[in-house]
């Protein structure tokens, strides 16, 4: 019986040290994701920001790929 409720307790302690490590995880990945989806909002407001042209650049060499070279000239 001792040995049982000894085994017992070790399991239990797997399980709590365990359990909050998922837990601090769940947390920081919740965090980062609220920081990115801030980041995201603001960088998106700040591009709005930009004279037609720039923005219309900014967009296509950063969201599509495109190099400067392959951009269409005015």
């Amino acid at each position: 019986m001792v040995y049982q409720e000894f085994r017992r307790q070790v399991y239990k302690k797997a399980f709590l040290d365990y359990f909050i490590q998922k837990s601090e995880t769940v947390n920081d990945s919740t965090i980062d994701e609220v920081l990115y989806n801030e980041l995201q909002t603001f960088l998106e407001s700040v591009i709005e920001e930009l004279p037609v042209r720039q923005r219309e650049i900014f967009k296509l060499n950063r969201f599509r790929g495109m190099t400067y070279k392959q951009l269409p000239k005015n």
